[in-house]
Parts: C-alpha cells; sequence; structure tokens
C-alpha cells in the first residue's frame, strides 16, 4: 500500500467514525426531543440507521476493503495477556457499577432479558467494531506494528470510546463516558494482542448486557422495533463480513 493509498484509508476510517457519532448523537436528541412520542419508530431508526448502518455494515466494508481483518489471531504470549485485559476489562465493568450484586438479587425474567440482548447485542457489536477494531487496526495499518503506534492505536480506541459514550448522553455525563473510555484502553489493546475481535467482542457484550440491566430503562421497548431492528442488524452483519471479505488483502492488518 503506497502513501496515497493508506491517506485514503485512513480518511475512509474518519468517515466512518464522524457518521457513526454524528448518527448516535442525532437519534439520542430526536429520542429526547420526541419525550416518549414514538419510541417504537425511534427505535427502528436506532437500531437501522446508528447499529446496522453506521455501526456494522460501513466500518465491516471499510474495514474489509482497506484489508483489516477480524481474526489474525497471534502467538506466543500476545493471546494470553490480550485475554487477561478483556477479562480484567470485564471484571472492573461489573464490580464497579454493582451490576453483580444488583442482578442477583432482583432478575428482570427471561422476556425483559430477551428485549435486552435483541437491543445491545447488536449495539454492543456496532461500538465493538468501531471502536476496538476499526480505528485502532487503520492506525496500524498507516503507521506499522511498532511499539509508539501500537500505544498510539490503543490510545485512540479509548479516546473514540470516551466520545461515544458522551455523545450517547448528550454531553451531560462526561464521568460515565470517561469510565467507559479507560475501559475501551483495555478492550481495544486484548483486540490488538489477541489478534482476533470476535474472541474479545463476547466480553463487552457481557459488560454493556449487564450494566444497562441494572439501569432497566428499557423494559418497555416495542417487541416489533427490536424484532426489526435486530434482524436488519444481523443482516447488517452477513452482508458486511461478505463484502469486508472480498477486499480483504493477503496482508496481516498489523502491518503497514
Amino acid at each position: 500500500m503506497n502513501e496515497g493509498e493508506r491517506r485514503f484509508s485512513w480518511g475512509r476510517t474518519v468517515l466512518v467514525v464522524a457518521v457513526f457519532l454524528a448518527t448516535w448523537g442525532l437519534l439520542q436528541w430526536l429520542g429526547r426531543a420526541l419525550g416518549g412520542r414514538a419510541d417504537a419508530l425511534n427505535l427502528v431508526l436506532f437500531m437501522v440507521l446508528y447499529v446496522a448502518g453506521a455501526g456494522i455494515l460501513l466500518p465491516l466494508v471499510v474495514g474489509g476493503r482497506t484489508g483489516l481483518r477480524l481474526n489474525e489471531p497471534q502467538r506466543g504470549w500476545r493471546p494470553w495477556v490480550g485475554a487477561l485485559l478483556a477479562v480484567i476489562a470485564l471484571a472492573v465493568g461489573l464490580l464497579g457499577s454493582g451490576a453483580l450484586e444488583v442482578l442477583s438479587g432482583k432478575f428482570p425474567g427471561w422476556m425483559i432479558f430477551l428485549k435486552y440482548i435483541l437491543l445491545f447485542l447488536p449495539m454492543s457489536l456496532a461500538v465493538s467494531l468501531v471502536f476496538f477494531w476499526l480505528v485502532p487496526q487503520a492506525l496500524i495499518k498507516k503507521f506499522g506494528s511498532g511499539p509508539w503506534s501500537t500505544l498510539a492505536a490503543v490510545a485512540a480506541g479509548g479516546v473514540v470510546s470516551f466520545l461515544g459514550f458522551w455523545v450517547d448522553g448528550l454531553f451531560g455525563d462526561p464521568g460515565t463516558a470517561l469510565t467507559l473510555g479507560l475501559l475501551g484502553l483495555f478492550f481495544t489493546a486484548a483486540v490488538i494482542l489477541t489478534g482476533s475481535f470476535w474472541k474479545i467482542y463476547p466480553a463487552f457484550a457481557v459488560l454493556m448486557l449487564a450494566n444497562t440491566l441494572v439501569e432497566g430503562k428499557y423494559h418497555g421497548e416495542s417487541w416489533w422495533a427490536l424484532a426489526i431492528g435486530f434482524t436488519v442488524a444481523l443482516t447488517a452483519l452477513i452482508i458486511g463480513v461478505r463484502v469486508g471479505r472480498a477486499g480483504e488483502g493477503p496482508t496481516d492488518c498489523s502491518k503497514s
């Protein structure tokens, strides 16, 4: 990949992040502005435009066309350290929020739990793809896999995680955003060290699922809206993986 191609691929990554954050913020603002009116329609828009489109399909296609791979297993000590970092991030996130203690005392029921799965498995996938995979791997692709560029990639994953969850709260809760940004550092490093996005994503999905269950804000979401959103997100995942694979190059994604 020559310098012009690197600039172009990095530019596309920045564009994906901008679209992802803008869509996230706009739809959160719209939901707040409507004040509970048209909640089901807003949820469908959120899952179709933000989760499926900007968070799953777009990064998979752009990343694949840039030559990034979701699974490039590493050898030696790196996968073990990466897995340990993911476990630490998950444990800190669950214990720090009190999610385990709360859920062990008042589990909301399996039907409510299913609603959260339909909503937050796709959403956590979107967040993970953009923040923990696309951004850091694109940086490594551009600047190489040396120690300083790898550290910069980890830092970038944490920064965009902070920005994303700050946008999620419409800039009103920097404390939560900072916490998730710090956890994002661990998850980003875990993906880089293991070389496998799919091995680390479940840890973040469990964290997001447990913490949102504790908040209890989404018990009343519409079943039909969740079903449509989940189906579209799953379709976006299948299409994105196939299109992305078609554009993968033969080189390792951690090399320039």
